[in-house]
Parts: C-alpha cells; structure tokens; sequence
C-alpha cells in the first residue's frame, strides 16, 4: 500500500547519548529503553542516526504521555511509545 513503510527494528539502549558509529541503525525503527534523559535528547540521537522512527520502551505498563522537554528543538522523526510488556 502507499505511504507505508517497513523497517528492521535496531535496539540502541537509552539513547540518552550519541550511538553514531557504535550502533548502526541507519534505514530502522531504532527500540530505545524509556528513562535517564528527555524523550527529545532520545529523539535528537535517534534522528542523527538516520533512524527512521523511535519507539520508546516505557519501563512500565502505566499509559504515559511522551511530552517535549521545553526545550523548542525541531524534530523530524515518528516517535512511539509502547508498554513494558509490548517491548
């Protein structure tokens, strides 16, 4: 179908730093683990990685919001979060 896209999912950790050149997650739907840093510092690592998507890995079952960290970046990634027991 259009506009849909599939990707290999690449577990990266936190994310909380940069991972270029230690992970390869280039062209994926990069797995990071919930926690540690700001959801936009994740998403700022994932991005330069040339990850397609980030999906956060909450460290609970609890429904969560992700929310900015006021910081006013610009983003252009799709980001997700699912349940500990759906990562």
């Amino acid at each position: 179908p259009p506009h849909r896209t599939i990707a290999d999912v690449r577990y990266v950790g936190d994310a909380c730093e940069s991972f270029v050149g230690k992970i390869s997650a280039r062209d994926t739907a990069a797995l990071v683990d919930r926690g540690k840093c700001s959801f936009v510092q994740k998403a700022i690592h994932v991005q330069q990685s040339g990850a397609l998507a980030m999906v956060v890995v909450n460290d609970s079952n609890e429904s969560f919001i992700m929310t900015d960290d006021g910081t006013r970046r610009q983003l252009a990634l799709h980001a997700f979060l699912i349940s500990a027991a759906d990562g």
